[in-house]
């Protein structure tokens, strides 16, 4: 019963974690190798198992969608590129001058990722401002898509693992 109460914890831990930016759903998957050490007769492996790989495919659509916001728009490569790369540190600096939970974390990633993918689409010879614009509203609302597909992924493991442990492994 403590195992379950613990992974379950975790899991609402995980996900908010997952939430503000941060490898929530990674930490679900090592809670859940950490009770099937102590407690095996809880969790099976394809629950385990399971919940790896939609967090790998929730870093996969993540790291993707604000870059395919930009692409859509008709960016550059390097836009895609600066989206990426913006949506990282735009949620960390996000952290700190927002200090609004969660917002912060969420508005500095969208933020980060548009204004990186317009700045590098400005290399690019022959785009007009509407152009830029374009792009940088592409990955901005790409990166809010990411948010909100791995928050959905998180809340997956999460349902997984507690359900697992609820029947005594699957």
């Amino acid at each position: 019963m403590l195992a379950g109460i613990i992974l379950s914890l975790g899991c609402l831990i995980g996900v908010a974690l997952t939430v503000l930016g941060l490898p929530g759903t990674w930490l679900m998957v090592l809670g859940a190798l950490g009770i099937e050490a102590w407690r095996p007769e809880l969790l099976s492996w394809s629950a385990i198992i399971t919940a790896a790989v939609m967090a790998l495919l929730a870093e996969v659509a993540e790291l993707a969608a604000g870059a395919v916001g930009a692409k859509k728009a008709g960016g550059s490569k390097r836009a895609a590129m600066g989206a990426i790369v913006g949506g990282v540190l735009g949620g960390i600096v996000g952290t700190f001058v927002l200090p609004i939970p969660i917002v912060g974390t969420v508005l500095g990633a969208a933020i980060g990722s548009g204004a990186a993918a317009a700045v590098l689409e400005l290399s690019v010879d022959g785009r007009t401002m509407e152009q830029i614009r374009r792009v940088g509203w592409g990955a901005f609302f790409g990166r809010l898509v990411a948010t909100v597909l791995k928050t959905a992924f998180a809340v997956m493991i999460a349902t997984v693992l507690v359900a697992s442990v609820c029947v005594g492994g699957w």
